[in-house]
């Protein structure tokens, strides 16, 4: 019988905060003792592959849509498809519509609307997923298709595809912001690990990311990237707010290089320390 898996995604608000760092950090650390996925749900720009070494690929999978197509010679003009798509992603010119594939959200209501039968189905490619080996352990990787907007789709696509895994643990790479991807990327997580760059911007977005996680009824465990203990606004707040700051990677010039030159995080003892805290609390949370 298959037992419960954990699911855990890493989220910033702020773009460029340290999520990947932190998540393929601990994919790397939970990896030594336990069964472990990680999904990079950043499907626009996707890098946690950088920071993981020894994965060998062992599938693409192509990820598709039905959008509608139009037969001319059937249409009536009754302007009840245009009226029906809240997308705006089909409009009449003339005594033809043109369809806008980069608006269609392919819930076909437009299809269902229309009594002539001018408008039927097409199949569409808007991304693919990629499946690694990484000893054991797997990673799933999406990548939209370039100038597609369904990248909720594609996140939901990769997290069902991570979950079907047998593993106790999946960690999610979320995507930057506060909008539809990242919503879409915690919707019913166990835990999300809210990670705050420590300046104004960072602050000002974490407040943001916060924002939504509260909202949602979630737990989470706060974690402060580029720590400067004598001016923080963020441990400032959370102190003022009853936030508890679960740790913190402090502001240094030697973790940026050693980051940045792909090299692994977790031999930085600073680092290390503050992601053993959030593995004893992933852990020890565990069903």
């Amino acid at each position: 019988m298959r037992g419960y898996m954990k699911k855990i995604a890493v989220v910033s608000g702020k773009g460029g905060s340290g999520k990947t760092m932190v998540t393929t950090g601990l994919f790397k650390m939970l990896s030594k003792t336990e069964n472990v996925t990680i999904a990079d749900l950043d499907v626009e720009c996707p890098d946690a592959g950088i920071y993981i070494n020894n994965k060998k690929i062992t599938d693409k999978i192509t990820t598709s849509v039905f959008i509608p197509s139009f037969i001319k010679e059937k249409c009536t003009g009754c302007k009840k498809c245009e009226t029906a798509c809240n997308f705006k992603a089909i409009s009449f010119f003339d005594d033809a519509i043109t369809i806008f594939e980069e608006l269609c959200k392919s819930c076909l209501r437009c299809v269902n609307v229309c009594k002539t039968g001018a408008l039927t189905t097409r199949k569409i490619d808007y991304g693919e997923i990629s499946v690694y080996d990484v000893k054991g352990r797997s990673f799933f990787e999406g990548q939209l298709r370039i100038g597609d907007i369904r990248t909720k789709n594609l996140i939901n696509e990769v997290k069902k595809l991570s979950e079907k895994s047998e593993n106790t643990y999946v960690l999610y790479d979320s995507p930057p912001g506060t909008t539809c991807p990242m919503v879409a990327a915690v919707s019913s997580v166990d835990l999300v690990i809210l990670v705050a760059e420590d300046s104004l911007y960072g602050f000002n977005d974490f407040q943001l990311a916060f924002s939504v996680v509260r909202d949602m009824k979630l737990d989470y465990w706060v974690l402060i990237n580029k720590y400067v203990p004598e001016n923080s606004p963020v441990m400032k707040w959370c102190n003022e707010n009853n936030v508890a700051v679960g740790g913190c990677i402090p502001f240094s010039d030697k973790i940026h290089s050693h980051y940045s030159k792909g090299n692994n995080i977790l031999e930085l003892s600073e680092v290390a320390d503050c992601l053993e805290k959030a593995v004893s609390h992933i852990t020890g949370g565990a069903q």
